[in-house]
């Protein structure tokens, strides 16, 4: 019942995980999950590698000419013509393209050193492009590879039950929304602080530019739901951010609720299957000594009789024949030594066996009690407890996030006057965290009062016991003295002889 009850969690756990990986994903723009960024990578490097080498044979042919053949009159040793002609065989040997796939052709070394001679980019130029490139599928192979180690974490969960596979499945799937929006929080935050003025223009342009070209495009704003379908009030909760949010706790409920069970019942279970196999060797070890047994026996009654062994005399001690003797002699004992010992373990193991065997057939419990079977917590405790403890915890939660989507239900409550409630916008943060006030105060309070609730009672039951141990000294001491006088009157007077 309590693997059923853990494996029902675990399957619970994996389809809660995966609606929040849905709404995760579905937050983020279409294009922002390009699953070709790696390709697009290496690509990139290798129009690099590209890059290194023509400039590197331009470079040769163009500038290394004069210094190989001795000239310094002329660019290159061959001419207009030759030029020409090795910059067509460098274009038609190497292809280069840009980071958009427009081919490249060169004329000259102008060209492939600077900007501004034809439509054509130089190779530094196009260097930084392929740079760019680079950053921005590392940037979003970053965020397919958090994804991809979220779900990762998520199976070693079902696998392991480690709540900590479970905080890293949520951490890595959310760190794809954290790491989106942080440009945008940075350039904010400057903004608000007003550190942006002192920033230059350039260094201000290039974080808007970066912010805007390269980074995926996060919206929390709209509904994920019909507000049209959710009853009055409970609009605050088909918010993105809000609905991500309850759903993590949901998953992470389970979760923890699953390692739990877990942690209290593998140890029982692997403890029992232990001592199921060890039970069984038992007996299947009784088994074969026993036919090992008989087969010896019956080897021993077909096998004739020893002949005489010869005597060891004086006379052949120091020969050869002695020696032998004196080998044999010892060898014999250590064989009926090790055949004594490996008799004396076949009759403890068979002993062990038949009590074990005879305990079964008496006691039917035995074998549960044997086993640690009913080492296990009770299942139907386990299971209510679990039930009921979760669904206490996820009706508080939604409650609470309720009262603060909601706060003129608290302002209600504690009867704030009509002119002060009139006056504020319950829909603004301030009114918000103002109804957050009350909650926040609310656990700490529980908490003290669970505190000394538990504190007088341990005290309580401290001051009973020394009661009692105080009490049990007495009558014991009692018992002491009453012994003493027993013994003091049962002796006999001696009567002086006359």
């Amino acid at each position: 019942m309590a693997r059923i009850f853990m494996r029902v969690l675990q399957v619970i756990t994996i389809v809660m995980y995966f609606f929040v990986f849905s709404v995760i994903i579905s937050v983020f723009a279409p294009d922002t999950w390009q699953l070709n960024s790696f390709g697009k990578i290496l690509n990139a490097l290798k129009n690099m590698v590209m890059y290194g080498l023509y400039f590197c044979l331009a470079f040769v042919g163009t500038k290394g000419g004069p210094f190989l053949t001795g000239s310094l009159t002329t660019g290159v040793p061959f001419g207009e013509t030759s030029e020409h002609i090795f910059y067509q065989f460098l274009n038609m040997t190497f292809n280069l393209t840009t980071p958009d796939g427009t081919p490249i052709r060169y004329t000259s070394f102008n060209q492939v050193l600077k900007d501004g001679y034809g439509t054509v980019g130089s190779i530094p130029s196009l260097y930084l492009d392929q740079l760019t490139t680079i950053l921005r599928n590392a940037y979003m192979l970053v965020l397919i590879l958090l994804v991809i180690l979220s779900i990762f974490y998520a199976f070693m969960f079902i696998f392991k039950s480690d709540m900590k596979y479970s905080l890293y499945a949520m951490v890595t799937l959310v760190a794809p929304i954290i790491v989106a929006i942080l440009p945008d929080m940075i350039i904010n935050l400057l903004e608000i602080s007003g550190l942006s003025q002192l920033i230059s223009g350039d260094w201000e342009n290039f974080l808007v530019v970066f912010r805007t070209e390269y980074i995926p495009q996060i919206n929390f704003r709209q509904d994920f739901l019909l507000i049209d379908q959710i009853p009055p009030g409970f609009g605050f909760f088909a918010v993105p951010g809000v609905l991500v949010a309850f759903l993590m706790y949901i998953y992470l409920e389970f979760s923890f609720q699953t390692a739990y069970v877990a942690r209290v019942t593998n140890p029982s279970i692997t403890r029992t299957k232990r001592l199921e196999s060890q039970i069984a060797l038992l007996g299947e070890s009784s088994a074969f000594m026993e036919s090992e047994k008989e087969a010896s026996l019956r080897g021993q009654e077909g096998k004739p009789s020893e002949e005489e062994k010869p005597k060891l005399t004086i006379k052949n001690f120091f020969t050869g024949a002695g020696i032998n003797a004196i080998k044999d002699l010892i060898e014999r004992r250590e064989r009926v030594m090790e055949k004594e010992q490996m008799e004396e373990v076949m009759s403890d193991t068979r002993r062990l066996n038949s009590y074990i065997d005879r305990l079964f057939e008496i006691d039917p419990d035995a074998r549960s009690t044997l086993t640690a079977t009913g080492s296990a917590p009770s299942q139907r405790n386990m299971v209510s407890s679990s039930l009921i403890s979760m669904t206490l915890r996820l009706v508080s939660i939604f409650g609470l996030v309720y009262l603060v989507a909601n706060p003129i239900l608290i302002f209600r409550v504690f009867r704030v006057p009509d002119i002060i409630e009139s006056s504020v916008g319950f829909s603004s943060p301030e009114a918000i965290v103002t109804s957050l006030v009350p909650v926040v105060l609310l656990f700490p309070l529980v908490a003290f009062i669970i505190r000394t609730y538990k504190q007088y009672k341990l005290s309580k039951s401290h001051s009973r016991r020394e009661k009692e141990s105080d009490l049990l000294k007495k009558i014991s001491q009692l018992r002491d003295i009453e012994e003493e006088e027993t013994v003091f009157d049962g002796e006999a007077p001696q009567i002086p002889s006359i």
